[in-house]
């Protein structure tokens, strides 16, 4: 097990800088996925909701509401307590990609909630139709995300920002080894 106060290395501070860098972007998103589920427990389907569908479509929508809220609650915090960071932990690390797995979960309980309330309004072929479409594309996003974890995990695989930094770091070293050989 790796310690939690063990520093990161060059790679995965660069990773916690774009996380870091993005978490504005995902507030955004953030409230946009709490404001349509809070849009949709307006509707009067749910005032009160009279079917059992309708009562889970409910609880799905409610926590993505919620999701979505504390989603924004923890980045706005992180981004007060890490901005201008140059190193971190490897705690630090796993504490900053929390936003993005809130808002991850908000978005999935949205299209979950939104799915069974359509499956509740709409009997039979066309809710199976929009369920497995849902589906379908939800299964196609994690493929997407696996192969870009991959790939950023690869030397290189973060693109110009790490083949720069590695070379400066080269660099640094040289000269500190030449320096000491002197």
């Amino acid at each position: 097990m790796i310690p939690a106060n063990k520093p990161l290395k060059l790679h995965d501070m660069i990773v916690f800088q774009r996380l870091l860098r993005f978490l504005p972007s995902l507030n955004i998103l953030s409230a946009l996925t709490a404001g349509a589920s809070t849009s949709l427990i307006q509707m009067p389907e749910f005032h009160p909701s009279s079917t059992p569908l309708a009562h889970v479509a409910e609880g799905f929508l409610v926590m993505s509401a919620s999701l979505g809220v504390i989603s924004i609650m923890l980045a706005v915090m992180l981004l007060f307590r890490f901005e201008g960071h140059d190193t971190a932990t490897r705690l630090e690390y796993m504490i900053v990609w929390s936003p993005l797995v809130l808002m991850d979960h908000a978005i999935v309980a949205f299209l979950v909630g939104l799915m069974v309330w359509y499956a509740d309004q709409n009997k039979g072929w066309r809710s199976v139709f929009m369920g497995g479409t849902v589906g379908v594309l939800l299964v196609y996003t994690s493929f997407i995300a696996v192969g870009m974890y991959r790939s950023m995990h690869r030397e290189g695989g973060l693109g110009q920002e790490e083949i720069a930094k590695m070379a400066e770091a080269r660099r640094m070293a040289s000269g500190v080894n030449s320096s000491i050989t002197t």
